[in-house]
């Protein structure tokens, strides 16, 4: 995630959050910068007998991507968004997935950078395929970005 200048030479080193938490840096760096949001979970159904039963996907999180000059001494809260978490059902029922959650970064002397999370799929169970659709979750956006705020593609539609 940083760059840091190193006996003249510049040296990279990569950072992966994987989990929520701080960063009060000891020097001042330059990075270049990913947040992106968690992925929705898709939907379910259970054979209900005499219905067409589908489930779509859930939709992908933004990502949003800046050149940023962290501070020596400035906190830094980094959020990271958790993965929509899978349905389960039961016989003959249906269940749309979940939402994923979304990733940020901020600090006083920074533009916050938001990846929202992916939307969720949908579960259905008709009588009829000639109205049998649904739209798959919805790919979401990201803000703060300074070089790029890219919205995450929507899950598989029926």
């Amino acid at each position: 995630m940083a760059l840091v200048g190193v006996n003249g030479q510049t040296q990279i080193f990569d950072y992966y959050y994987t989990i929520s938490t701080t960063l009060t840096p000891a020097f001042n760096f330059t990075a270049l910068v990913h947040a992106i949001g968690a992925g929705g979970s898709g939907g379910a159904t259970d054979g209900e007998s005499g219905k067409i039963c589908i489930g779509t996907g859930g939709g992908a999180g933004g990502h949003a991507i800046s050149k940023l000059n962290f501070t020596s001494g400035v906190t830094y809260t980094i959020t990271i968004g958790a993965g929509a978490t899978g349905v389960t059902i039961s016989a003959a029922s249906v269940s749309d997935g979940n939402a994923g959650g979304a990733t940020s970064i901020s600090g006083s002397d920074i533009t916050t950078m938001t990846a929202n999370g992916g939307g969720a799929g949908q579960g259905s169970a008709r009588t009829s395929i000639a109205k049998h659709t649904e739209v798959g979750g919805s790919g979401c956006t990201a803000t703060g970005g300074n070089i790029a705020n890219l919205t995450g593609g929507a899950g598989g539609a029926v």
